[in-house]
């Protein structure tokens, strides 16, 4: 038998499936295991699905006429119906997490109530698109809560995930009961439910979070938005100006995917200076899309700031891929193009603390 010290070691060193399978044949080890923190490389939750690592466990309802190991007669719907062939989603038990609920939801029936009460429903089971598995006397939600409790409950201590994905907008997430997640990077496709996911998190875990975002967005006055090392979010479209949001980001990186400028060359100004003012540590910078005629305006604007001088730069202004402005010994700002951008004559402009 393995000494306490030396379980340890084999112990921390297993995948999470092989963890499982151990607690799952081996009783007496169940609570030992549990001792141990467990940590995923990626963990996410999606409609109908949960992915833990490389595995993911999709479910849909089917009805079917025959068996469907045999023959495959039957069209997939991706909701919970109950007796009455109604959408059920509001149904949570202990530890779920409920999200916004959907309004309308249009279930495309393969065939009319008569001939459904002729069918037999089964819960379908797809892993990792290779392994399926028809499941009978069961629900979506039923199979979701088992897959979330058998790997990702029973835990003593917060679970290390690396990254953690919540790619679905409404809903419920079936969770085991007390789960606490230590999560490294966030990536959330709707800022709506940070609060509800933020329950979970333990917060001073999170070095980056990523979004989607509109200006003046509450999102970013939530505590993990705003104590995250590494802020990503894409810029929706957007009327109203970013320039307010920008300036008041303390985050030490700022990345912000766009599909076009969100800045005009005298905000673009107003955002440099701010950080020229600053007391922002070393190595802090901001990343965000441009183009060359807001950038040249920017070059005359800050014209006596500009170390390397305007004239230059205007002249490099799109010819070259990779250019550097000097702002002093504490800022330096930067355009970067992939040879994809030249026809749109956009850059990625950066701002670094020095």
């Amino acid at each position: 038998m393995l000494q306490y010290e030396s379980l340890k070691h084999v112990i921390q060193y297993m995948s999470i499936g092989s963890r499982t399978n151990l607690r799952r044949r081996c009783p007496s080890l169940r609570v030992t295991e549990s001792l141990f923190p467990l940590r995923i490389n990626h963990l996410e939750f999606s409609e109908n699905s949960i992915t833990i690592n490389q595995a993911k466990y999709y479910f849909c309802t089917v009805f079917c006429l025959e068996d469907p190991h045999r023959k495959i007669d039957y069209t997939e719907i991706m909701w919970d119906l109950n007796d009455r062939y109604a959408v059920e989603i509001r149904a949570i038990s202990p530890g779920d997490l409920l999200l916004k609920i959907a309004g309308l939801i249009r279930v495309d029936m393969p065939c009319s109530i008569e001939q459904m009460e002729c069918r037999k429903k089964y819960i379908k089971l797809t892993l990792s698109t290779k392994y399926v598995k028809y499941l009978e006397d069961t629900s979506i939600r039923k199979c979701l809560k088992t897959v979330a409790e058998k790997f990702l409950g029973g835990k003593k201590d917060s679970i290390k995930v690396d990254k953690l994905v919540v790619s679905m907008r409404h809903g419920g997430i079936r969770l085991p009961e007390n789960l606490k997640l230590h999560v490294g990077h966030l990536k959330i496709y709707d800022p709506i439910h940070l609060t509800t996911i933020s329950s979970i998190l333990d917060p001073k875990s999170l070095d980056s979070i990523d979004l989607i975002a509109t200006p003046d967005d509450p999102v970013f006055q939530h505590d993990l938005t705003k104590t995250a090392k590494i802020l990503k979010f894409h810029a929706s479209t957007s009327e109203r100006s970013w320039l307010d949001t920008l300036l008041n980001l303390d985050n030490d990186q700022i990345q912000i995917d766009s599909n076009k400028p969100i800045l005009n060359a005298e905000d673009t100004v107003t955002l440099v200076e701010n950080w020229v003012n600053s007391d922002r540590k070393a190595g802090s910078s901001l990343h965000m899309i441009t183009n060359e005629g807001i950038m040249r305006e920017v070059c005359d604007l800050l014209e006596n700031r500009i170390v390397a001088g305007s004239a230059a730069l205007q002249r490099s202004i799109g010819f070259l891929d990779h250019i550097i402005i000097p702002m002093g010994k504490c800022l330096e700002l930067t355009l970067d193009r992939a040879p994809s951008d030249r026809i749109n004559k956009t850059y990625t402009f950066t701002i670094k603390v020095l």
